[in-house]
């Protein structure tokens, strides 16, 4: 990564599959049909908004922010991916490559109204020091929506043998190029105290079922994300500033 001292997990995964990523991600039954719905639901009117999309990948949600009349500012730890943001929001946004494990100095104290992040945080090292500093940039009573693997669903993927430890898992994601992508499993109670620990309060966690046309596409995909979760999704407000 340009300017970082080291890279971020599955930054390579990333990098490498980004071309195919952009290309198939609109008609993926788990993004498409299933976290973008689920999303979506949380989102409040944004006309008007400065919006962080943080870890904006291909720019679905930059995209849709810019359409829905926000300021956005797109970041993403993959220069491959920002430029396909880029390509498909033109100047619509700003964007920006940036590690979110560490300070975002692009962005100043209380001047965010939404950070969105679309299934990026179970790539972050440290919970708090990311919610920190979303909680730096957020005016007060800013919000805060965010996706991450369900840790039910990696428990059981996995086979973990202990839920509640937080432990690196990979997986091969053989439609995209056989990437190897590594992302953190971590408990329920782990994120939600680390929100609570930086000023953060919980107005929704939300656990969808996809939507039909899943099942007309992939019946087997459509049983399983009718019968175990997959993705879980929290909608969060800054309630304290200033730790």
């Amino acid at each position: 990564m340009t300017d970082q001292p080291q890279k971020s997990i599955s930054y390579d995964a990333y990098q490498n599959m980004a071309e195919l990523y952009a290309t198939i991600v609109n008609t993926k039954p788990f993004n498409a049909y299933y976290e973008r719905p689920a999303t979506l639901s949380l989102m409040p009117n944004v006309t008007g908004m400065k919006v962080l999309d943080a870890g904006c990948g291909a720019g679905f949600y930059t995209k849709w922010f810019v359409d829905h009349g926000a300021q956005v500012i797109g970041l993403d730890f993959s220069e491959n991916m920002i430029a396909y943001s880029q390509d498909l929001v033109g100047s619509g946004a700003d964007f920006c490559v940036a590690n979110l494990n560490q300070r975002i100095d692009m962005l100043e104290d209380n001047s965010i109204d939404l950070v969105n992040s679309s299934l990026t945080i179970h790539y972050l090292n440290d919970l708090d020091f990311t919610f920190s500093e979303f909680d730096r940039v957020l005016k007060p009573g800013g919000g805060f929506i965010f996706s991450v693997h369900h840790p039910f669903e990696t428990l059981d993927w996995h086979k973990l043998e202990n839920y509640h430890e937080t432990q690196l898992c990979s997986d091969v994601w053989q439609g995209m190029k056989n990437a190897e992508v590594t992302y953190y499993h971590r408990s329920l109670g782990t994120y939600t105290r680390a929100l609570s620990r930086n000023g953060f309060i919980i107005e929704q966690i939300l656990e969808p079922q996809p939507e039909v046309l899943v099942k007309e596409i992939n019946e087997d995909i459509y049983r399983r994300l009718t019968t175990r979760p997959a993705f879980l999704f929290f909608k969060t407000r800054i309630q304290t500033k200033g730790k």
